[in-house]
Formats: C-alpha cells, sequence, structure tokens
C-alpha cells in the first residue's frame, strides 16, 4: 500500500522506470478504491493506492528497500492463527505446520478441535470463540505473523480479522463467500480476501478458455485476471520486442518463462514459440488476449 511519505507516491510508471536500476520488476495492477488499473507509463501511483509486483525472488529484498517495505527479521518460527477448523482451516493448518510454522488452530466446536488435535503432530488447537481477545493475546497472537480466517461466515472471519489485526498481527487473510465483500479488503485494512467461489470459477474457466490459456487466477481484491498463456508460433505476440508490438489494452506481461528459466520483461523482451507468458489482464481484454497468442 501506498502512503503519502512513500517514494513512490506521485510518480508515474514511467519515472518509476527510470529510477529502479539494475533490478527488474513490473507494476502488474494498481488497486484505486474498488477499481483496478492495469498500468501504462503515464499511469501515476497515487496515496492510498495498492500496487502489484511481479519480480525476480533474488531481487525482492533489495526492491522492498528501495519501495520501502521492509520486512521484520525474527529468528523463531513464523507464527500463523488459523481460526476455524473446518475443511479449508484444517488443510490450511496441517499445509502451514509442514512448512515450519507454529501453527495455533481456533475453534468453538469440542468436537471439532479433538478431530483437529489427533491429525496436527505440534499444532496447538484452541477451544475458543475468535472474538476470545484475551485467550488469544495469552496465546501469543499480538506476536503472530499471521491470523487466517477460514470459517464458514464471512462476517465472523471479517471482524475477527479485524480484531486480530489491532492487537498485533502482522498480516491476516480473511476467507469470503460473497464475491461481493472481496473489496472491502483494502479499506479495512485487511491484507488479503480470498473467495473459494472466485477460486472455483477460475478453476472452471481454466477449460473452456482457448487451448493456449494453461492456468487461470485471480488477484485478490480486485477484477483482475492472471493468465498463462502458451505462446503459438506464428501469433503476433512472438518474434518481435515487447516495446513494437500492439498488445492489447487493460492488459500487460509480468513474466515470460523460456523453458526452465524466466525472465521479467522490459521493452526489449522478446517472447518466442512455445514460451509461457504471465499476462495480468481486466476482464474486458481477456478475449483479446488469447487472440493475441493464439496463430488462429
Amino acid at each position: 500500500r501506498i502512503t503519502p511519505e512513500s517514494p513512490l507516491c506521485d510518480l508515474t510508471l514511467r519515472e518509476l522506470g527510470e529510477l529502479k536500476g539494475i533490478y527488474r520488476f513490473v507494476v502488474t495492477a494498481i488497486q484505486r478504491g474498488s477499481g483496478t488499473i492495469i498500468p501504462r507509463g503515464d499511469d501515476t501511483i497515487q496515496a492510498g493506492d495498492r500496487i502489484f509486483v511481479v519480480a525476480h525472488q533474488n531481487d525482492l529484498p533489495a526492491i522492498q528497500y528501495m519501495l520501502e517495505q521492509k520486512e521484520e527479521k525474527t529468528s523463531r518460527r513464523p507464527r500463523a492463527f488459523v481460526l476455524g477448523g473446518g475443511h479449508i482451516g484444517m488443510h490450511v493448518a496441517i499445509d502451514l505446520e509442514a512448512l515450519g510454522y507454529d501453527v495455533r488452530v481456533i475453534d468453538r466446536d469440542q468436537k471439532r478441535c479433538e478431530q483437529i488435535s489427533a491429525r496436527m503432530k505440534r499444532a496447538l488447537v484452541i477451544h475458543a470463540e475468535g472474538t476470545d481477545i484475551q485467550i488469544l493475546l495469552d496465546e501469543g497472537i499480538a506476536t503472530a505473523d499471521f491470523f487466517i480466517a477460514a470459517t464458514e461466515n464471512d462476517e465472523s472471519n471479517i471482524l475477527c480479522s479485524l480484531l486480530a489485526r489491532h492487537h498485533g498481527v502482522r498480516r491476516t487473510l480473511t476467507l469470503v463467500n460473497q464475491p461481493e465483500l472481496l473489496n472491502l479488503a483494502p479499506s479495512l485494512g485487511i491484507d488479503a480476501c480470498l473467495s473459494p467461489r472466485i477460486a472455483a470459477a477460475g478453476a472452471i474457466l481454466k477449460y473452456v478458455r482457448r487451448g493456449q490459456v494453461i492456468s487461470i487466477a485471480t488477484i485478490e481484491g480486485s477484477n483482475a485476471e492472471v493468465l498463462e498463456l502458451k505462446a503459438e508460433p506464428g501469433s503476433q505476440a512472438v518474434g518481435r520486442e515487447l516495446a513494437g508490438i500492439s498488445f492489447p489494452e487493460e492488459a500487460i506481461v509480468g513474466a515470460i518463462v523460456h523453458d526452465d528459466s524466466y525472465e521479467i520483461p522490459t521493452g526489449a523482451s522478446v517472447i518466442e514459440p512455445g514460451d509461457r507468458v504471465v499476462v495480468f489482464s481486466l476482464p474486458g481484454a481477456v478475449a483479446k488476449v488469447e487472440a493475441f497468442f493464439s496463430a488462429s
């Protein structure tokens, strides 16, 4: 999120490109209020915007420093609280535990707590409501790295995420079943809102799109789509520098994968036949993007 004090505030994307030096990254989307912008060079970054960036992993520390998005260093295992021990919450907790997180699962149902405890190896299972702040404070929520609200109740997920944020959790992720609630996330201070319905729709769309679409996803809190496409021989996308092709408006190339390597693109980048290309697009431009990568 861009604050008024951010060095990026009031810069155009073209000016940012002149400042970023040797580090390659692409600003692929700007979330402004309830709208999403796929930026071009003369678009200006404003205070309150949320920007989405694609970059090489090795460059992230330097880019975060430049953007003044510093990560807090800690020697302990990252701690995650998962609210809700249902199907989604259980699998998230298991996966986080496998990744080495200090996991704490909260559920209001005693029987479900016993079932979760039997399946987890090291996680702490807490029989409590997500609004029982004193219990959560006693269990260390004030120093937690993540709070993941995954109950079946949207309002409870949002409220508990806000309470967790207020009491010191670094990042909050909230599950919502009503897609219209996704836009609440930026205005309320929730870091990410995810919808299982939208995720399922994306999986279905993957199979009804044209053949060159490998995968599809959405950007949380926005109406933008992330497409992974295969560049077909003879399509408009291949064989020319990006700066010299008329790429569809409201879409931008975020990354190019050549065999086993990938590239953060510049205007001089060239897409070759068979490359996999990650494109960020607004819904109205998706059909044009698909046609651009197709030889038919």
